[in-house]
């Protein structure tokens, strides 16, 4: 009966690790997601600099003041990208931390387990073997009961 009970905690540490293991999944892509906005934006850059160049030398002053005014705004979001960055990496480490504790957790709870079932099946076995051993002392009993006693 005990070891029912323990089954069913250890089945709901398994479902807590499981929720922690897509948290920690979730909170690792939104740092990618972070990361890849942040080499989008660093390419989007690196490409007006090149164009404003390119603009400057063939002498086109509007699309070089263009690339020169979108400059700082650009400057702005790869500044908030980083950030935003460093609050997903720090929930993600928090989160992977909460993984690990509750897989730790999960699996002292299976030892728990494995140890309450070999426990039961040691006194399952003690049980079948004394009541063995009481019929068998049952048997011999009434077996010399039955028996004339020779020594008369």
């Amino acid at each position: 009966m005990a070891v029912r009970g323990l089954e069913r905690l250890a089945k709901l540490y398994a479902m807590v690790e499981r929720l922690h293991a897509m948290q920690e999944r979730g909170a690792a892509g939104a740092v990618a997601e972070v990361e890849q906005a942040a080499a989008r934006l660093r390419e989007a850059r690196r490409l007006e600099r090149t164009q404003g160049c390119e603009a400057l030398g063939r002498g086109s002053l509007i699309e070089t003041l263009a690339a020169a005014r979108s400059a700082p705004a650009a400057a702005t979001q790869q500044k908030r990208l980083g950030q935003i960055k460093v609050q997903r990496k720090l929930h993600h480490e928090d989160v992977k931390s909460a993984h690990r504790l509750s897989r730790m957790e999960r699996r002292q709870v299976d030892g728990v387990v494995e140890q309450a079932r070999v426990q039961a099946q040691l006194a399952f076995d003690r049980q079948a073997q004394a009541l063995s051993d009481d019929r068998f002392l049952a048997r011999r009993v009434w077996l010399e009961s039955q028996t004339p006693d020779k020594s008369e």
